[in-house]
């Protein structure tokens, strides 16, 4: 990437080490903090281009068409000014977020990013243009991941049609108008997948999963590695016959059932279970290799017993593979009566030297936290260290039995929630 003519040394540090500490430095337990950018471009000349970079690295356009009109405006004037500044900002935007409501201007936003790696677009309108389709097209060529929120199916699949080389795809259907998932006559591209997330909760929409695995070649199933389903109509057991089982590392499910078959996935490492309260796992029917598992929140003590008492068998009678239990769960222990399922999960890792990690709040990761698109090199995976997450070191109390203190912001959720009824996340009250 080029980069303004700068010395090639800042105050006795070679410039690339300038740039790696100013890419850490911009977090703040594990958010990013995007006025302290900011304020690091303005410390010195050598400072300001990769402080500049890193703030544009993410350009978030949630505003419809009237935030569009306003970046273009922004980025012709600046154009005018300095046209190698311009360029520079230009194709430091790897990452854009945007809300399609009217839509001649998004496929323009997506020509002036020439490095754009990650879209995230929320899709408010009933189809795209034919014009506007084939810009974005030619635009998204380079795309290697896409994060989609749609209110209709059809321009869902008409933009998945077009972006050949994502391989990792988001796709939330949770707000989509009515309850028949009606696939249209296109074709996905032969996209490598490496990474499949699809959340729908109507009935009936796992079909989905089949058009997206059935483009020419079927190159996606021979590369697809991470498969994110929460969906009730999808069934664990016909992933064999998707054609994905031989690749397939890591699965999530919205509930596991004592007869859904998983023996056929053979290169299973990670098995995530969201909402495993109604019909808690056994692990019956679990292929060997399998070294990480999460849960979602077990709040009655038999369900929990039935797991633990599964994940005991499964773990003896493959001598002892698993190594890491995540357990996704409030644990709020002034609110909380005895957590019951927490203790029995600890102590059954504890009893095994199984690592446990408890999450909290559930699914795993803060509003705005890092957690990169990127090829998943051995399981489990790294857990990113978090003061907001509940440690426990050798001989300590177990910390959701430890009454904390709350800060100021969990006061005021804690109000609000007894207000409302609801529950808001202390991020929620953060400034971005």
């Amino acid at each position: 990437m080029h980069l303004p003519t700068q010395p090639s040394r800042c105050y006795g540090l070679p410039i690339e080490l300038v740039l790696e500490v100013l890419q850490e430095a911009q977090y703040h337990d594990l958010v990013p903090r995007y006025k302290w950018l900011k304020n690091y471009a303005l410390v010195c000349r050598a400072w300001s281009p990769y402080a500049q970079q890193l703030l544009f690295a993410y350009v978030a356009l949630l505003g419809g068409a009237d935030h569009c009109k306003i970046f273009r405006k922004i980025v012709a004037l600046s154009a005018a000014r300095d046209p190698e500044h311009a360029a520079f900002l230009k194709s430091s935007i790897c990452v854009l977020g945007m809300v399609i409501d009217h839509q001649p201007f998004y496929a323009d936003i997506v020509h002036l990013c020439p490095n754009l790696r990650e879209l995230h677009l929320s899709l408010y309108h009933g189809s795209f243009r034919p014009d506007v389709l084939r810009s974005l097209a030619e635009g998204g060529v380079r795309l290697k991941a896409l994060r989609v929120k749609t209110y209709h199916y059809l321009p869902m699949f008409q933009l998945l049609s077009v972006l050949p080389s994502l391989e990792y795809l988001e796709v939330d259907c949770n707000s989509v108008l009515g309850n028949t998932l009606i696939i249209p006559p296109l074709y996905p591209p032969a996209w490598p997948l490496r990474h499949l997330r699809y959340s729908n909760l109507r009935r009936n929409t796992h079909l989905f999963l089949e058009w997206a695995l059935s483009g020419p070649g079927a190159v996606a199933r021979e590369s697809l590695e991470v498969l994110e389903v929460v969906s009730p109509s999808f069934d664990p057991s016909t992933i064999a016959t998707l054609g994905i089982a031989p690749t397939l590392r890591s699965l999530t499910l919205q509930r596991l059932f004592d007869s859904d078959d998983l023996t056929a996935l053979t290169s299973l490492q990670e098995i995530a279970v969201v909402h495993p309260s109604g019909t808690p796992p056994t692990f019956r029917l679990l292929p060997a290799g399998v070294v990480h598992v999460a849960l979602g929140a077990i709040p009655k003590t038999s369900g929990c017993a039935t797991t633990v008492a599964g994940l005991a068998a499964y773990h003896e009678r493959l001598g002892g593979s698993l190594r890491a239990l995540t357990y996704n769960r409030k644990c709020d222990s002034s609110v909380d009566p005895p957590l019951m399922d927490v203790d029995m999960l600890y102590h059954f890792c504890a009893g095994r030297g199984i690592e446990f990690r408890l999450m909290d709040p559930p699914y795993g990761f803060y509003p705005g936290e890092r957690v990169p698109l990127k090829p998943v090199r051995s399981f489990p995976r790294d857990l990113p260290m978090s003061s907001r997450r509940p440690l426990h070191a050798q001989g300590e109390e177990l910390p959701w039995k430890t009454r904390r203190k709350a800060t100021f912001a969990r006061k005021i959720v804690n109000v609000a929630s007894r207000a409302f009824g609801g529950t808001i996340p202390a991020m929620a009250l953060a400034k971005p």
